[in-house]
């Protein structure tokens, strides 16, 4: 893949399942294996040094179903908390500044 030869790579998505002392998978009541997840917020660090050998040749480019793409719809901030996030950010940087002008006042009239 050459067009992406100086990119590296990464997990995005990962799917667990489980095994019986008898290495039978733990099964849905409909007989389809029982998928887990990671708890949201949990770093499993071995998961991070997974992709550390793989070459970009050994991999191909996989189509996005409906279901990941309702997934990155659902993970996206939305517009408006975005927008409130971005304003704290801008207002903690302007009392940042004041304080650090307040600060060099202080010093020079001492």
């Amino acid at each position: 893949m050459k067009k992406y030869e100086n990119y590296g790579t990464s997990v995005l998505d990962i799917t667990f399942y489980l095994l019986d002392e008898d290495g039978n998978e733990i099964e849905n009541k409909d007989g389809t294996t029982k998928e887990f997840k990671l708890k949201d917020g949990i770093r499993f660090k071995p998961l991070e040094y997974l992709c550390e050998d793989l070459d970009i040749d050994m991999l191909e480019e996989k189509e996005t179903t409906n279901k990941r793409k309702e997934q990155m719809k659902q993970d996206k901030i939305p517009k408006k908390e975005w927008d409130i996030m971005v304003e704290y950010t801008k207002n903690f940087g302007y009392i940042l500044l004041c304080l650090v002008i307040i600060y060099f006042i202080i010093l020079i009239v001492k």
